[in-house]
């Protein structure tokens, strides 16, 4: 009698653990099938004892006494994580993801612009390359001959210039950094073979005072910062070659445009070593230099000779600069020979002018260059050697035009350099004057093009007097 009421108290504990799951399974399956029940009587509990959300777990009874049966536990209630909660985790982990926060990586290419890797305002590269490839004629006159001058035609074939730039930003697109390497012999210095040319960052805190800083052309003049990829000519002016101050170390404060006025006023102002490209200029000599541009009827590429555009928006810019280099040992304040014992103080000073309309263009320049005295005598070897500075001025003008149909420009150029004081005899520095004219057929603008020029030099040394023509192609990629 006492086993089957024990076997009956089991089977009530069992109908008892068991009915939740029954009854719920079979409510789930009737949600399931009948398609024809509202969502609000879908969301309601079949029945009132089904409802355990508010109500304990109901009590197991013990077994009756005298049984060996252990008592029954209770199911653990169901526990399911809620779907709001599922979600936010989701959305947690999709932007927590690495590759989410990635920028987008493009790659472009394009003749003139080179190939550029852009990772939006996070890095970007800009790889570039240009080559000239350049044949040169000269021949002195009988007036040169007569003179001492060697008798004889010179033909030269040389690759002119062979550069590759890397350009780019990093960080944010106001930290911008340039290198340009050269490769070619006359790229480097005859006595110093390095080819780094540029190598700076740009940094534009604001519109109206940004800071570079590196090695970089010197804020002075006009052609000679214009690029050698951009020019009218094969090549710049011989007032230029004798005057400018080509590169050095530093830093320059800039503004493209200064006080916000579409690009009307513009300055640099700059302090470097004062001993040129890739050398260390000391703790006794400084270059300082500034620059100050007034564009009137607004920005334009004043950075560019020609008017390939042919824009009929007349375009004009006017800039005045000045520079002076303390105890600089340079034959010709940063750049060509190095002195050996002499120290001198140059004193620069440049005005230029560039026009452009409808396919015509004028560019004009005067610079002007003095020592502090004309030459200095020290000691070398137990000997005295006397070196000799280098003070001259000089101008140049040359206009250009660009024909309607076709791409095709006709330029013309004069200019003079008229040295000062005393200067070496040994360098047969004088008076030189030069006159020419070129033409260029602009295959893809100055990315492409093919260019010749004649050029004939004459002045106060007879044996100077020579005629020369060169012809030039240039790929910049």
């Amino acid at each position: 009698m006492s086993r089957h009421r024990s076997m009956a108290v089991g089977l009530v504990a069992i109908a008892t653990i068991t009915m939740p799951f029954v009854v719920g399974g079979t409510t789930a399956e009737a949600q399931e099938s009948d398609t024809t029940v509202t969502t609000e009587a879908a969301a309601a509990p079949v029945a009132p004892d089904t409802d355990t959300s508010e109500r304990p777990p109901e009590e197991i009874p013990p077994p009756p006494a005298g049984s060996t049966e252990p008592p029954a536990e209770s199911a653990p209630a169901p526990t399911t994580e809620p779907a709001a909660e599922a979600e936010e985790e989701a959305d947690e982990e999709e932007e927590s993801s690495p590759e989410a926060e990635e920028p987008d990586v493009e790659v472009t290419a394009e003749l003139g612009r080179g190939v550029e890797i852009s990772a939006g305002d996070a890095f970007s590269l800009q790889l570039r390359a240009r080559v000239q490839v350049q044949a040169a004629l000269a021949h002195a006159t009988q007036t040169a001959i007569d003179a001492g001058a060697d008798e004889h035609w010179a033909l030269d074939f040389q690759i002119r210039r062979m550069r590759l730039v890397f350009a780019g930003h990093a960080l944010t697109r106001d930290l911008r950094y340039y290198i340009q390497l050269g490769f070619s012999p006359r790229d480097m210095e005859r006595d110093l073979l390095v080819p780094v040319r540029d190598a700076y960052l740009n940094w534009q805190a604001h519109r109206d005072i940004g800071v570079r800083f590196g090695q970089m052309k010197v804020p002075y003049g006009l052609q000679r910062v214009v690029s050698s990829s951009a020019l009218q000519f094969v090549d710049r002016s011989s007032v230029v070659a004798e005057l400018n101050l080509d590169r050095d170390i530093g830093v320059t404060l800039i503004s493209e445009d200064f006080l916000g006025l579409n690009g009307l006023l513009q300055y640099q102002a700059g302090l470097f070593g004062g001993r040129g490209r890739n050398r260390f200029g000391g703790l006794d000599s400084a270059l300082v230099a500034g620059m100050v541009r007034v564009n009137p009827f607004g920005s334009f590429d004043h950075l560019s000779e020609g008017d390939i555009s042919r824009s009929m928006q007349p375009r004009l810019s006017i800039g005045a600069s000045a520079a002076y280099n303390i105890d600089s040992n340079r034959a010709r304040s940063t750049h060509e020979n190095v002195l050996q014992v002499a120290r001198f103080d140059y004193l620069h000073l440049d005005a230029d002018v560039h026009f452009k309309w409808a396919g015509f263009s004028f560019l004009s320049e005067i610079m002007y260059r003095e020592a502090n005295q004309p030459s200095a005598t020290g000691t070398v070897d137990g000997e005295d050697v006397t070196e000799y500075s280098r003070s001259a001025w000089g101008w140049f003008a040359q206009a250009g035009y660009v024909l309607p149909p076709i791409p095709i420009e006709f330029a013309a150029r004069y200019g003079e350099t008229r040295p000062l004081d005393q200067n070496d005899p040994a360098a047969e520095f004088f008076l030189l004057r030069e006159l020419g004219g070129a033409v260029s057929y602009y295959i893809a603008q100055h990315a492409l093009k093919v260019q010749l020029d004649y050029f004939y030099y004459f002045g106060d040394d007879p044996r100077a007097e020579r005629h020369q023509v060169r012809l030039q192609a240039q790929l910049y990629f």
